[in-house]
């Protein structure tokens, strides 16, 4: 999967600059003298062309160009070119030497070569402009793409408002509406179980990562919560095999989508029903995922589009938290009667997605 690194933009700054102040020594000639009046001068190109930069790639472009305003952005570069230029003559002038200017006035070649030397100026000064505004414009634009594949990524990676749909908070809530009828104590604990459910949604969903103790926690939540609609012909399984001091931490929410298929596909009403989750990690810090249940699969109606959306988003946030570093295998049994899903996060990288800045709140 290819991916793209932003670098800081402090290095591009620093190169604009740099390239600014050393360009009177790069097309200095041997036998000249810089002096300081004369290196001054050669500054005054690089120095509008950096404005202009400057210009277009903290304004110009995100107001007027990514906007749409393309006429009004290309105006605005013709202003600042032709300001530019004013600019630089009038400063060129009264940076000339005093004698040089006496020299020129005295000289019969003075209208050639001031018209020369003005067209020569004038031409390289709208090179350097344009180069300015090139430069500026895909940089930013460029800078804009990244944030805007971040965000998608982050849209992906971070959906956990809506991670468990109303049919399932709904669900839930009408039966623990149900037992208090008849089970308040146990009505009870299914609300705090709720709470732990949601809090734990809410305060961990912006976390890069979260120790695989609390990824536990929260499965164990929610099995209990399933449980308040399942009968007793249902067998429902949690074992864990991590150490004591679990060091690794995990995406959250990487493994719900694979439980919460397990309890839609996994339940027959009239039939024994089994499900097996397993979360455990090896001494090498690689943390595995095993699921197995009955292999119940709804029937699809004609015009139900193309089911395994869960298992795409799956797949989607391992590719990007973790690529080429985790395998995921899953399927029916020869037989087609139970259905296994072992997902291994290997221990060579952490996460590669940033934590969300907009709620920085962690548990």
């Amino acid at each position: 999967m290819s991916r793209v690194t932003r670098h800081p933009e402090w290095i591009i700054h620093f190169i604009a600059l740099a390239i600014v102040f050393t360009t009177p020594f790069l097309f200095k000639e041997p036998s000249d003298i810089l002096s300081l009046g004369a290196y001054v001068r050669g500054c005054i190109i690089p120095l509008c062309s950096a404005a202009i930069f400057y210009l277009n790639y903290f304004r110009l472009v995100d107001r007027l160009l990514l906007t749409g305003h393309r006429l009004h952005f290309a105006l605005s570069n013709l202003a600042a070119i032709i300001g530019a230029l004013i600019i630089q003559t009038i400063i060129l002038h009264y940076l000339t030497p005093q004698f040089l200017l006496e020299t020129l006035s005295n000289s019969v070649i003075v209208p050639d070569y001031l018209f020369e030397r003005q067209i020569f100026l004038v031409l390289s000064s709208l090179f350097a402009f344009l180069f300015a505004i090139i430069l500026s414009t895909a940089l930013r634009q460029y800078l804009h793409l990244l944030k805007v594949e971040s965000d998608m990524n982050k849209a992906e990676f971070f959906p956990l408002k809506s991670q468990f749909g109303p049919h399932f908070l709904l669900n839930t809530l009408n039966n623990i509406y149900s037992l208090t009828t008849f089970d308040v104590p146990k009505a009870q604990q299914a609300i705090q179980n709720l709470a732990r459910l949601l809090r734990y949604m809410l305060y961990e969903s912006p976390s890069l990562a979260v120790p695989l103790k609390k990824v536990i926690f929260f499965i164990e939540q929610y099995i209990e919560l399933m449980k308040l609609r399942l009968s007793d012909e249902v067998e429902v399984s949690l074992t864990t095999d991590i150490a004591a001091e679990e060091p690794r931490e995990v995406v959250p929410f990487i493994f719900i989508t694979i439980v919460e298929n397990a309890f839609k596909h996994g339940i027959a009403p009239m039939a024994h029903s089994f499900i097996h989750i397993n979360v455990s990690s090896t001494p090498q810090g690689d943390v595995i995922l095993h699921v197995e249940n009955t292999n119940h699969p709804a029937e699809k109606r004609a015009d139900q589009p193309p089911g395994g959306l869960g298992l795409k988003l799956v797949q989607r946030r391992l590719d990007l938290c973790y690529p080429d570093s985790y395998t995921w295998t899953y399927g029916p049994s020869p037989d087609g009667t139970t259905y296994s899903s072992e997902i291994i996060i290997k221990n060579d990288q952490a996460p590669l997605l940033p934590p969300n800045p907009d709620n920085p709140i962690t548990q």
